[in-house]
């Protein structure tokens, strides 16, 4: 199965494919249409042009690292949800707003070859790489650089990391629900509260039945 590492932003964005049986990075892309660029592209709106070529640049590595039902996704998730009202939109500014357009794409075009998308909070991030959901982004970094070896010199590419990690380790609970009595307390809890999220329920149940495991969904109760 391939693992999708998704790292959106209002500038650019990440893609990251690992293959989880082999345990090896497949490939990764950096999906980067400037608003300029559209509005030279477009005779209509730049920014739809510019959320189409996104979209189809996902679909085409998701095409060339065979993901088509074959592949489960991370990305880390905004800030903003469901739950926002009326005001709360409004006190958005455009930025936000662009960026939840790029994620919506990102989150379409998995739907369109039929993979699941598991959208990370910040805080569970965190809280799985270092133990504390309100660690500063320079905790998170050294504690990777410190576990994985990992020295990067973008921001995005640790979130990238652990994105990763939070995905091996999801994968692991899936197809063993003890797999993972040997990990840290924290981060045996956090793969618990993204498996239990009434959005990704049904995605590990899916993926249970897939690998014929008829453990409860949450054996550390």
């Amino acid at each position: 199965m391939i693992i999708y590492v998704c790292y959106p932003g209002r500038q650019h964005s990440g893609i990251t494919a690992w293959d989880i049986d082999k345990k090896e990075f497949i490939d990764n892309i950096t999906i980067n249409i400037p608003i300029a660029k559209a509005r030279k592209q477009c005779t209509f709106s730049p920014q739809s042009y510019r959320l189409f070529k996104i979209g189809e640049s996902l679909g085409k590595f998701i095409l060339t690292t065979d993901g088509v039902k074959n592949g489960i996704a991370f990305m880390e998730n905004y800030i903003y949800d469901f739950r926002m009202t009326l005001e709360d939109f409004r006190k958005m500014d455009k930025q936000a707003l662009l960026f939840a357009e790029v994620h919506g794409v990102i989150m379409y075009t998995f739907q369109l070859y039929n993979i699941p998308c598991i959208k990370i909070p910040p805080t569970r991030l965190k809280r799985f790489v270092t133990g504390n959901g309100d660690a500063e982004k320079s905790d998170m970094m050294l504690k990777i650089n410190n576990l994985y070896g990992y020295d990067f010199g973008d921001d995005h590419q640790y979130d990238a990391a652990g994105l990763v990690h939070i995905g091996r380790h999801y994968m692991v609970f899936a197809k063993d629900p003890y797999g993972l009595d040997g990990a840290d307390t924290y981060r045996r809890s956090t793969i618990r509260e993204i498996a239990e999220d009434n959005e990704n329920i049904k995605i590990l149940t899916m993926l249970r039945t897939q690998y014929n495991i008829k453990e409860p969904v949450n054996p550390w109760i």
